[in-house]
């Protein structure tokens, strides 16, 4: 974990999490701020690249938070919604965490971890957000603009 300034100066993520099961690594999750120079944390830019997430649902965290996953590929974004930002403007929508996993090659994959520990239902607690929604995201908007230039990722598949 590095702090803010410490990731901008080294152009890393702030933080990087690491799940190694016999011996490879399972799991990388990248976590920043959405002024990381090297890693882009705008879901807009995920969308454009990838197209709408097959799967949004509810996070762990709280009403504010989502998990956006193309389990194809092996990516998921945990995402915040800003409660200030009620009308979903594509621009200011982040994720706290970008996740590599290994993608679903079959339909059968998707009833194994890591979906299978995936939230189902809204969380149990107080929501004072008036973000009730499972996917409160407006994809067509967010593909509404031009394509970002491409990036290397650690599980590119074609």
């Amino acid at each position: 974990t590095l702090t803010d300034k410490a990731a901008r100066d080294r152009k890393l993520p702030m933080s990087v999490e690491v799940c190694v099961v016999h011996g490879r690594i399972a799991v990388l999750a990248l976590s920043g701020d959405n002024n990381d120079e090297t890693v882009p944390f705008s879901v807009k830019y995920w969308v454009q690249r990838f197209g709408p997430p097959n799967i949004v649902t509810w996070s762990y965290m709280d009403w504010t938070y989502r998990n956006l996953i193309w389990s194809k590929i092996g990516l998921a974004l945990e995402a915040r919604i800003e409660t200030n930002n009620l009308s979903r403007d594509p621009d200011q929508v982040y994720a706290e965490a970008i996740i590599y996993f290994p993608p679903a090659q079959s339909a059968g994959d998707l009833s194994s971890w890591p979906f299978s520990g995936l939230r189902h239902t809204p969380p149990n607690v107080s929501n004072d957000t008036n973000i009730f929604d499972e996917n409160p995201f407006d994809f067509n908007a967010m593909l509404g603009a031009e394509t970002p230039s491409p990036i290397a990722l650690p599980t590119q598949q074609p």
